[in-house]
């Protein structure tokens, strides 16, 4: 049989101005009826047509070879080629029975279709509106016959709009028979359903063969929960819950978790010398509220049971390759002049190899308290005023100081990652991790503009910061009368000046006579800046070193091992500790590609080439007796067209002759049909330019999209030993129909050895799937 008849063939038909068509219409107990011959028979009540038969009642449009109507008992009889539409469905079958005014009745040996969902049958009966019932039926949402699945079943109860119940289903294949279960529900319908979803296999060396198998609650239409049992071949059960739920349009929430007796992670312990059991569990919350009076509340909390739960399940748990696991929640507050916000951050360090490791290391922010007084005009022609204040207070579960012992750092971490401690504070050598910090920074500036062509903006800031410390007794009071001690406050204060020099090159390429023509705009900006530092006061205190030598263009460097022993910088609480004198100038230079293109008489502007080389001399370092003036070339180009993109920095250090490199060049046919390819170079650098250590990138990717299959591909190694770090590929299989799909995904996390592969497989009941997306 053929499926699609349109809607519009009665349309068509009435409009056609047949006159053999026009004689044979008649209006009989409000059915619209048409064919080559009618005949009334008015003692029985009844209406036999033949020849091209039209029929139309309760917005329904038939057609057939020939058909009864029986007027007393409100009945039809359609016979051969029997065609029935509406706007919702479309029936084909040999025979069809009805009770046109009740709009019920059966088709026999036929089909019904409603959008790519089909039910065909020996029997189909019509119940209610939207329900069905097929007798030794079929069903399938697959577009193509034969279908590439469907389920068989004795009998099949479909409501259109909610669900199919299936008795004694044989699923199939393209008709071939490969599983026999005893009764199916499927949901019929594009809104969120309650239901048992598809299980899904996957294998790792250390976790086996595995099958998990899940269960969606669609518990409302803010909010639903996904059960999942999964079972491990070496690990064991797991057992996995994800709620979400919407509280406004601009609100939402997510809560994971997981819990298993993972037996290969005892395995893992037990190298470790620990016996005891130990059950592994997660739990991940994030939440967005936009709030009333513009005020915003945000939560991301992710907490777990060992420091190994992000390498086991990198899919699952994020934070795979960060040094720690980030906890934060916060609540802000906006409006046109003011900004406000209150924030606590609490991190689980995850660099150590001890998988039970305590946490009392770590350096928590709660809370951080910030507010901004956005830039204002102070009177007419004034200048401008800005406020900046920030407070934080630095917490830790047990130690407010590290001890830094002899014997390299090996010696400061015991086997099960402990903290080994002498008990003796050294200011010389240890270092105070808590305390509070309160930093206010008002800000004056004047922009003006000379001849229209140079802009000039200077300005000037106050900075303060306040220190506050919990030392112990022994820190304040050494026993060596000759140490300073250390107190538990410390203040310091400066003025800096800065004046920046502005102006602007451009010409416009393209038709300038055409008022909507596509232009280009090449744009040269040369900027010049001075800053100094002309008061300062400075706490002579050991918590920020000695103060010499401090060079302000590596300001701003992260903090890392090469500061611990560094008399200078110290290991502080951020880069915002570091002190320093400062007389810089900066040079800049940027050249900018803006595109104008015309959208429904809308002009649009794209920057597609940005490129910007920025320098700066130290004055104050040039006075040093091993003078490092010049800070490192620094680079940047943003590229971006239809075919290619690149986002490439470098920068390039004239005294250790290095450049740190991070560059993304990324070629495409399409979006989805591309090629990338991704390098990183990073030189750590001492005081003196020397190079402490060096890291080399490499990272390939590719995405391929055809009508039948999606693939996608990333691999990353060291450069400089061409050892693979990471990989991964995914691939999506869409068979013929638009009605399935097959996902396999095997892939290598960051350092680990484990691959692990997926597979999964995802079913269109209701034939509303457009194909699955990386």
């Amino acid at each position: 049989m053929s499926r699609g008849w349109g809607p519009v063939l009665l349309a068509l038909w009435l409009i056609s101005g047949s006159p053999q068509a026009v004689a044979q219409n008649s209006v009989t107990d409000g059915v619209l009826i048409n064919a080559d011959s009618m005949f009334r028979d008015l003692e029985k009540r009844t209406v036999r047509l033949e020849g091209h038969v039209q029929i139309v009642f309760q917005g329904q449009h038939l057609s057939c070879d020939k058909a009864m109507l029986d007027l007393k008992n409100q009945t039809l009889r359609a016979e051969g080629n029997v065609i029935l539409t509406n706007e919702k469905v479309h029936v084909e079958g040999a025979q069809v029975e009805f009770n046109y005014k009740q709009n019920l009745g059966f088709i026999y040996d036929g089909f019904v279709q409603s959008g790519q969902v089909v039910f065909e049958g020996d029997i189909i009966e019509k119940v209610e509106k939207d329900r069905y019932l097929a007798t030794n039926g079929r069903y399938t949402a697959c577009e193509t016959c034969p279908a590439g699945w469907s389920f068989s079943g004795r009998k099949i109860d479909a409501e259109l709009g909610g669900y199919a119940r299936i008795r004694r289903p044989i699923f199939r294949i393209a008709g071939v028979p490969v599983l026999i279960l005893p009764s199916i529900i499927v949901p019929l319908k594009s809104a969120r359903q309650s239901g048992f979803l598809v299980p899904s296999p996957d294998y790792s060396r250390k976790g086996g063969v595995a099958l998990s198998e899940s269960y969606f609650w669609a518990i409302s239409r803010s909010q639903d929960l996904t059960l999942t049992g999964k079972w491990y071949d070496t690990r064991g059960m797991k057992a996995d819950a994800d709620y979400r739920y919407v509280v406004s349009e601009n609100g939402k929430g997510r809560l994971k978790g997981s819990w298993t007796e993972d037996r290969a992670f005892q395995r893992t312990l037990r190298d470790f010398g620990f016996d005891e059991y130990k059950d592994r569990w997660y739990l991940n919350y994030s939440h967005y509220y936009d709030m009333p009076e513009r005020y915003v509340q945000r939560a991301d909390l992710n907490l777990g049971s060992d420091l190994r739960l992000p390498r086991d399940f990198p899919s699952e748990i994020k934070g795979h390759g960060d040094p720690a696991l980030e906890n934060k929640a916060s609540i802000t507050k906006f409006s046109d002049d003011h900004y406000f916000s209150v924030e606590a951050d609490m991190y689980n360090n995850l660099l150590k190899t001890y998988p039970l490791a305590s946490n009392e290391d770590s350096v928590h922010r709660v809370p951080e308290i910030r507010y901004s007084f956005k830039e204002q005009q102070l009177w007419d022609n004034g200048p401008l005023f800005h406020f900046d204040t920030n407070f934080v207070s630095f917490a830790r579960e047990r130690y407010n100081y590290d001890d830094v012992l002899t014997g390299g750092p090996e010696a400061k971490i015991g086997p099960h990652g402990e903290v080994i401690r002498d008990g003796v504070y050294d200011p010389k050598t240890d270092f105070f991790r808590t305390g509070q910090r309160l930093d206010i920074r008002p800000t004056l500036a004047y922009p003006f503009q000379l001849w229209r062509k140079v802009d000039i903006n200077p300005s000037v800031f106050l900075r303060e910061t306040q220190y506050k410390f919990y030392p112990t007794d022994a820190a304040e009071n050494p026993a060596d009368p000759a140490e300073p001690g250390f107190s538990s406050s410390a203040s310091r204060r400066y003025v800096q000046t800065e004046i920046t020099f502005k102006t602007e090159f451009s010409r416009i390429f393209g038709d300038l006579n055409d008022p909507q023509a596509t232009r280009w705009k090449h744009a040269i900006e040369p900027e010049i800046g001075y800053s100094q530092i002309p008061w300062a006061r400075r706490p002579n205190h050991p918590f920020f070193g000695e103060n010499e030598g401090q060079q302000y263009s590596r300001q701003y460097d992260p903090i890392s091992e090469t500061d611990i022993n560094n008399r200078n910088s110290r290991l502080q609480f951020d880069y915002e500790d570091r002190t320093f004198e400062r007389r810089v100038m900066d040079f800049g230079l940027t050249n900018r590609f803006t595109r104008k293109t015309w959208l429904n008489s809308n002009p649009e502007y794209r920057t597609a080439v940005l490129f910007r080389l920025g320098q700066a001399y130290d004055f104050k370092e040039a006075d040093s007796p091993t003078p490092h003036p010049w800070s490192s070339i620094n680079s940047l180009l943003d590229a971006r067209f239809q075919h290619f993109e690149t986002y490439t920095t470098a920068s390039f250090n004239g005294y250790a002759k290095v450049t740190n490199t991070s560059s993304r060049v990324k070629i495409m046919v399409t979006p989805t049909n591309y090629l990338q390819v991704a390098y990183s170079r990073n030189y750590i650098l001492t005081d003196d330019y020397v190079v402490a250590d060096e890291t080399r990138n490499v990272g390939i990717g590719a995405g391929m999209n055809t009508k039948y299959i999606d693939i996608m591909g990333q691999v990353d190694f060291l450069a400089r030993t061409f050892k693979v770090q990471a990989w991964k590929y995914l691939l999506n299989i869409r068979p013929p129909g638009r009605c399935w799909h097959i996902r396999f995904e095997h892939n290598q996390v960051v350092g680990s050895d484990d691959p692990t592969i997926k597979g999964s497989i995802a079913f269109d009941f209701g034939g509303e799937n457009k194909g699955p997306s990386f």
